[in-house]
């Protein structure tokens, strides 16, 4: 059973209850036996007991996760199992453990606390379960309250959507140069894309964190211009570039986060940079269309555009690209920048220009192929992104491609990325 600030277990061994004292702090309390399991444990980890002189405790060292955690118990009592020692280092196939079994005649309370790595002096403090409970629903509360209030049939849905941005976002540490919210358990960090819609869902109730979510990763930018497809505190992905279209949400976000001159500078810089990365290093026959390597480079990752895994030209990657450019102008405009104002609005039009002819083939939106320029094949809802693009296309072409997706891609469960009469559905 779990609610917002507590998890509540029940089984036939015992009934105890976990919640957090902290960012750092994990407090279990409960009666019966219950075994905390290290699990996988890896070869290279260890739990060692020291004696210090408000009691014993245990220190883990989890080499997989790269920190270290204090474990001890102010009610009950913690013993440790583990055969991570001698030999068995070496003969990881014989299943390795690393366990503590807690119990207590009168119940237990139980600490586990992250401790950094330069481990700082060990504090064995005391804690009220209770207490740190309605503090954690207090900070949840506060945060959840900031947004605006709901219809009530939806409001369990949309509190527990909430309660997901808040419960994954951490402190600063690492590469992670601003607060940040993780989205995955692949890897335990974000895309440099996806990133960008957490980043808009909150932005009316926390416009700096949402600012945030952009800005961690142009924190990050290389001297090609490039920046991480993915990112956490311990590691960067470069090998996958995910699509540049922050700038398609920035207008919204800056519209409650009110960034200060430096913040808009550091904008422009980045985002231009990020715009320069791609017609310098996506645009391989420097035709002035840039293309994508990969299919998750689109963040449309399984999209039938791919099918035939080669480098492919697709008009959403020019409507990022346009729209981005837009957004280097306003900003550039209201920086007094009048001449980079004119550039990046001129570099637009260029392009957008190009893309239309280029990528409409009587009347639809095509993926081309890089090399050659032959048409893709494809009921994908990809190409169909550069709607985005809105007025700069011409009326009667956003007709035909809307009422294209209201054909093929409207349907009783929503809008799909494949369209529900393709072969590929």
């Amino acid at each position: 059973d779990t609610d917002f600030h507590r998890m509540k277990v029940a089984g036939p061994d015992a009934e105890y209850g976990i919640t957090f004292a902290d960012d750092e702090t994990i407090v279990i309390e409960g009666k019966g036996n219950i075994t905390l399991d290290e699990r996988p444990a890896g070869y290279t980890d260890n739990g060692v007991y020291l004696e210090g002189k408000e009691g014993g405790f245990y220190i883990v060292s989890a080499y997989r996760n790269k920190t270290k955690y204090l474990l001890y118990a102010k009610k009950g009592r913690i013993q440790m199992e583990k055969n991570i020692h001698g030999d068995e280092y070496a003969q990881s196939s014989k299943g390795l453990k690393l366990q503590f079994h807690v119990s207590g005649e009168d119940g237990f309370l139980i600490v586990i606390r992250e401790i950094p790595h330069n481990m700082r002096k060990i504090e064995l403090k005391d804690y009220d379960f209770e207490e740190c409970a309605e503090k954690a629903l207090k900070k949840f509360e506060d945060w959840y309250s900031a947004f605006d209030k709901p219809k009530p049939e939806i409001e369990d849905v949309y509190k527990l959507a909430v309660y997901y941005n808040w419960s994954q976002t951490v402190k600063a540490s690492g590469h992670l140069t601003r607060d940040f919210i993780v989205c995955t358990n692949v890897l335990n960090g974000n895309w440099c894309a996806d990133i960008v819609l957490n980043a808009t869902g909150i932005a009316k109730a926390h416009p700096k964190l949402a600012y945030d979510q952009i800005a961690v990763f142009l924190d990050q930018q290389d001297e090609t211009g490039c920046i991480p497809g993915s990112m956490n505190d311990e590691q960067m992905s470069w090998n996958i570039s995910k699509p540049p279209f922050a700038a398609v949400y920035l207008p919204y976000i800056l519209r409650y986060y009110h960034a200060d001159q430096n913040e808009k500078e550091f904008l422009l810089e980045r985002l231009g940079k990020l715009v320069n990365f791609y017609r310098e290093y996506r645009d391989t026959n420097e035709d002035g269309i840039c293309e994508y390597l990969h299919g998750n480079e689109s963040d449309c990752d399984n999209s039938s555009c791919y099918e035939d895994f080669e480098a492919i030209d697709s008009p959403d990657l020019s409507a990022y690209l346009v729209l981005t450019m837009d957004f280097l102008s306003d900003l550039a405009c209201q920086l007094g920048k009048n001449d980079a104002a004119v550039y990046w609005k001129k570099e637009a039009d260029i392009l957008a220009e190009k893309a239309i002819k280029y990528f409409f083939v009587n009347g639809k939106l095509v993926c081309r192929f890089t090399n050659d320029g032959r048409v893709k094949e494809s009921d994908s809802a990809m190409p169909l992104y550069f709607l985005l693009m809105g007025e700069r296309l011409p009326q009667d072409l956003r007709d035909t491609v809307v009422k294209y997706v209201k054909e093929n891609f409207c349907g009783e469960y929503g809008v799909s990325t494949e369209g529900y009469n393709s072969a590929k559905f």
